[in-house]
């Protein structure tokens, strides 16, 4: 027996036939789904984009708070790398700013709490001189800024972010292209590519640097890219050296199927709409609030760690031996290579589920 919500789900996802579009929209929560179809229907966002962001909003909800066991010691955050492709007027933006905002919410609390620590901080400093109190017992803590987005920034300035919050960060971008043709702003040396590169595979970030008063070191990072381009810029992001790298292998691309943009529809002010924002920001806010414990240090993240049901596991090995297989029948690099610009679409693992 079906409940009125997931009922009431499958018949807009057949009258909306969004099935045709391939979007496994009914993996998600039952709620998550009603919110979903709710902005297609009240804001004229696009259920593909929606959808895919919801992906990119969890996963840097989450960040460093979980990882998944995916084989033997193999273990991974929940870090993905997304483009919104499309026209221009289409709306990649709007429901990118709706969908982030529970987390730039949170961000504007922390900030508020920095200012209040920053202003004690400065009492107790003045306090301390006039004093005149030198004892190393009463040296006064600097407060840090915990955030998690960041649009404008710098590789270093990334460091700094992601050493104060070890939970993770995220990186969302109106304009993707913007971040890439950053890359050299500043000096030849710009770290940031290889910095994603590193991130995406796990593998620890340091950064040793003279301007830095101390070395720093993120053992376990966990970095989410969100941006929008336009389809005809698609080019510019192809680019030789993004392709040869493994960058664009580690994106995944969000285009609907349907590039038509929506007529907006009149709706009948007398009937409630319902609190879409207040159904998203409860569910994200419940994900923003698992604990993302570390060492006594405070240096080092201690995951809680999530494995695969064996439904789950045998789904996704089955897709992931696919992989091996066509890499296998390949006998040139050169193939293999071109063979990859396969794989970025969305594996079976939207059909994952975890036990704890």
């Amino acid at each position: 027996m079906y409940s009125a919500l997931e009922l009431c789900n499958r018949l807009r996802i057949e009258a909306g036939r969004v099935s045709e579009s391939g979007l496994p929209l009914e993996v998600f929560p039952q709620k998550v789904q009603e919110i979903i179809f709710n902005l297609a229907a009240y804001e004229n966002f696009n259920i593909e984009y929606s959808a895919s962001i919801v992906l990119s909003a969890a996963a840097a909800a989450i960040g460093n708070a979980c990882q998944i066991q995916i084989k033997g010691n193999w273990r991974t955050s929940p870090s993905v790398y997304m483009m919104l492709v499309g026209r221009p007027g289409l709306g990649k933006t709007p429901p990118l700013s709706f969908l982030y905002r529970p987390i730039h919410e949170q961000d504007d609390r922390m900030f508020e709490q920095y200012l209040q620590e920053c202003d004690e901080y400065e009492r107790a400093l003045a306090s301390s001189v006039k004093d005149k109190e030198t004892d190393e017992s009463t040296l006064l803590k600097k407060p840090r800024l915990v955030t998690t987005v960041i649009s404008d920034f710098t590789p270093e300035a990334l460091m700094n972010v992601h050493q104060h919050n070890l939970r993770g960060v995220a990186v969302e971008v109106d304009e993707i292209l913007a971040m890439f043709n950053s890359v050299r702003r500043y000096n030849s040396k710009n770290n940031l590519i290889e910095d994603l590169l590193s991130t995406y595979s796990g593998r620890p970030l340091k950064s040793v640097r003279k301007s830095e008063a101390r070395p720093i070191l993120i053992r376990q990072p966990c970095i989410n890219v969100i941006g929008s381009v336009q389809t005809n810029l698609l080019p510019e992001v192809f680019r030789n050296e993004y392709k040869a790298n493994g960058l664009l292998d580690r994106f995944l691309f969000v285009y609907p199927k349907d590039q038509r943009i929506s007529k907006w529809q009149r709706s009948d002010r007398s009937t409630p709409r319902p609190d879409t924002m207040g159904q998203w920001r409860t569910i994200l806010n419940r994900i923003l609030s698992l604990p993302c414990p570390t060492d006594e240090k405070g240096n080092t993240v201690c995951s809680l760690v999530l494995t695969m049901e064996e439904s789950a596991e045998a789904c996704f090995y089955d897709w992931y031996n696919g992989i091996i297989d066509t890499v296998n029948a390949v006998r040139s690099d050169v193939e293999v290579i071109a063979a990859r610009r396969n794989w970025t679409a969305m594996p079976p693992a939207w059909h994952w589920s975890f036990r704890l």
